[in-house]
């Protein structure tokens, strides 16, 4: 999904491991690279990264998926980061439907959790007052969507994980619904070229044997 605001200036797509790759370059120069299961055309990935001033290529930043472990421990490693072993950590795994947060390493039950709409943020609270975190959609942000709607939120606590559901507005449905229409032009059409391609190749190997 481009930001609003910005265009794909070179974009293209593969299909690998089961995963519709696409990969674009941004108006403002951000490279982006989103992941889609090619069966349901769920999000699985989506990354983003700039580059500095001095034009060196700076980490990835991950909307949604997690980045691999070997990459995330590299960087913690580069970094000299050092997390306090079991602390909240913060992902997002959308479905067609809805936008998914889990925060991991979050042990208490159900009842503790205060999760509420504020503006266009979700703020998370607990009643022991062990945790708090602020969480914003970055798709309803490029839309300029400024009411998150409580009606449209709900939560679940299982395996110390708290996974927060927001159902997508008419407005995300309406555009993922013609990105996905969009992607498979665009491999329909880049199938139909390969395939050209092939019968052009083959119909100069039977000339030259001919003219042999």
């Amino acid at each position: 999904m481009i930001s609003s605001g910005q265009t794909s200036l070179t974009p293209t797509q593969v299909i690998r491991d089961g995963r519709r790759i696409i990969h674009a370059i941004l108006s403002d120069g951000t490279e982006q690279i989103e992941e889609f299961d090619a069966k349901t055309e769920v999000l699985l990935v989506r990354k983003l990264r700039k580059k500095s001033v001095l034009g060196k290529e700076g980490p990835w930043h991950y909307e949604v998926g997690e980045e691999p472990a070997k990459e995330a421990h590299a960087k913690k490693f580069m970094d000299e980061i050092s997390e306090a072993v079991g602390a909240p950590q913060v992902s997002r795994r959308d479905t067609l439907k809805a936008f998914v947060f889990r925060i991991r390493n979050l042990p208490y039950d159900t009842s503790v959790y205060n999760v509420t709409t504020e503006g266009s943020q979700i703020v998370v609270r607990t009643t022991n007052k062990k945790y708090f975190t602020r969480l914003s959609i970055t798709d309803l942000d490029r839309i300029n969507y400024k009411s998150l709607q409580q009606s449209s939120l709900s939560i679940e606590h299982q395996a110390e994980t708290l996974i927060i559901t927001y159902l997508k507005p008419a407005e995300i449905l309406e555009k993922e619904r013609k990105e996905r229409d969009e992607r498979k032009k665009q491999q329909q059409a880049e199938a139909t070229k390969s395939a050209a391609s092939s019968s052009e190749k083959v119909n100069k190997i039977n000339d030259e044997c001919k003219t042999q």
